[in-house]
């Protein structure tokens, strides 16, 4: 009896073992060995490619590596952007009917638009700056690993006021470590420059991006070009003989139009097709604030990627500035929500904070 019993219950095991592998043989669940559990954590499939989409699937991952694939997606990403962009001016120019296009259309650089922000949708403070730590160390070497690969960085007048930012990469190692993105601000009136270089009674400390691209609507840059070129000359004159800053101009203008229904507002797509025509920059990194990003995701089209860092905190509304409050979405079929496309969605953990990396070439308001 005792010998039936045996080998009844080795029979079982033997056909538990046998449907487990057929299950993973057919796709329908996935053996996790860093599960912990003794024979692996198993975990139901609920779509093909969903282990490749989360970056931190594998707890062997360093800090470092996880940073590294999320930095190498976004390049593959930007490389696809620089050759569609080419095959489509060679298309154009092929049939000859360049002139019947808008060159703001088709030559437009890589816009990546990334902010932190907390479990309920706050990047800072109401009556602080937006440099109050949101998210941990880790995502913030993420953010200098950004900037290192973009030629770019772009921030409101506002932000620049308030925060007084660098804009540069200081914290994420590279080959070249002299090369260093452009700091872009976004200033229709010159208001907040102004501000910056003494020309209001409420100035602020001298400009940390060096050389700063203000872009700026006509009216403002030929209205105030002398103050910026005082500035330029105080500046160079306050430098050592021998540094940068004393060749080069502190704060330089692009002037862009205005948009079409708001005369506070600059036009995006003739901004951004300046940058890459007039600036050689190909690739733009959008940090904010509120408003920049407001502006940029209501036009999904001229940005190819998100990238949000959501630390698991909460702010509350009474104290925290919303990273969207003026954003006004309208997608298919009047849908108010701005739907990112599945399979090009990835996540990744750095610390305790969460990763989602989205591609937006492929869906736009879907």
């Amino acid at each position: 009896m005792l010998v039936v019993g045996v080998y009844k219950v080795g029979r079982r095991i033997i056909c538990l073992f046998g449907f487990l592998l057929w299950m993973c043989y057919q796709g329908i669940i996935v053996c996790d060995a860093t599960g912990g559990a003794p024979f692996g954590r198993i975990v139901t499939k609920v779509d093909k490619g969903a282990s490749a989409r989360f970056v931190n699937k594998s707890s062997s991952l360093s800090t470092s590596d996880r940073i590294e694939i999320l930095l190498s997606r976004i390049s593959d990403w930007q490389r696809e952007h620089r050759e569609e962009q080419r095959q489509n001016i060679n298309e154009i120019n092929r049939n000859d009917n360049k002139n019947n296009k808008d060159d703001d259309d088709y030559d437009l650089p890589f816009v990546l638009v990334t902010f932190a922000q907390t479990l309920d949708g706050m990047i800072a403070t109401k009556t602080n700056s937006s440099n109050f730590a949101i998210s941990c160390t880790d995502s913030l070497i993420l953010t200098h690993g950004l900037r290192s690969i973009h030629s770019a960085v772009l921030i409101g007048g506002r932000t620049l006021a308030i925060d007084n930012p660098r804009l540069s990469n200081r914290l994420f190692p590279t080959h070249d470590d002299t090369s260093q993105p452009q700091a872009v601000v976004i200033d229709t009136h010159l208001r907040h420059v102004l501000c910056m270089i003494g020309n209001s009674s409420s100035c602020c400390p001298p400009i940390r991006a060096r050389p700063l691209l203000v872009c700026c609507s006509h009216q403002a840059a030929q209205k105030y070009q002398q103050n910026i070129q005082l500035y330029n000359l105080q500046q160079r004159q306050m430098a050592k003989p021998l540094s940068r800053q004393n060749t080069q101009d502190a704060i330089l203008l692009e002037p862009c139009l205005l948009a079409s229904n708001d005369n506070n507002s600059l036009d995006l797509k003739h901004l951004l097709h300046n940058l890459k025509t007039k600036r050689n920059i190909y690739s733009i990194m959008v940090e904010g604030g509120s408003s920049i990003l407001s502006s940029f995701l209501v036009q999904p089209n001229l940005i190819q990627a998100l990238l949000i860092t959501i630390s698991p905190s909460f702010m509350g509304a009474k104290h925290g500035l919303p990273a969207l409050s003026k954003a006004s979405f309208s997608g298919k079929n009047d849908d108010p929500l701005f739907k990112l496309d599945h399979d090009a969605t990835f996540y990744s953990q750095l610390g305790p904070d969460l990763i989602l990396l989205a591609s937006l070439h492929s869906n736009i308001l879907s």
